[in-house]
């Protein structure tokens, strides 16, 4: 009995030395915690529209934001609230328009955002951002 135990506490601190079992404070936030925050106020792409919080015509909603010099692609993705991707496209300018032929339904919440990647692979994002379509 006192061999497999001691296998099992010598794996656990294999495991923690690791970061595999770190207590759930110890690991990192992929996003929203304060330290990504402050990544991000240093490392973001400025929007211009839709300001968050908008509320928006339900087609042709425009998409605009700060171009950055280096940065030679940008990727917007549109979600649900469900996170369900509802369009994304890749694009070389710094304005786009949703497509007519994605129609958003009425009195709904959307989440979106931009990202863009350099040469060296470091990324810039607008961080996510919402918007609500008109009644």
């Amino acid at each position: 009995m006192i061999v497999p135990a001691a296998a099992a506490a010598v794996l656990a601190l294999a495991l923690l030395g690791r970061g595999v079992l770190r207590p759930p404070a110890e690991q990192e936030a992929v996003r929203g915690s304060e330290a990504a925050n402050e990544v991000e106020a240093a490392s973001s792409i400025k929007v211009l529209s839709p300001r968050n919080q908008d509320t928006v015509a339900g087609r042709a909603v425009p998409f605009a934001w700060v171009g950055q010099p280096g940065r030679p692609l940008y990727r917007l993705i549109l979600t649900e609230g469900s996170g369900r991707a509802v369009w994304s496209q890749d694009t070389n300018d710094t304005t786009i328009t949703l497509p007519a032929s994605i129609t958003l339904a009425p009195r709904r919440t959307y989440f979106w955002y931009v990202d863009a990647l350099d040469s060296a692979g470091r990324t810039l994002t607008t961080g996510t951002r919402t918007f609500s379509t008109q009644p």
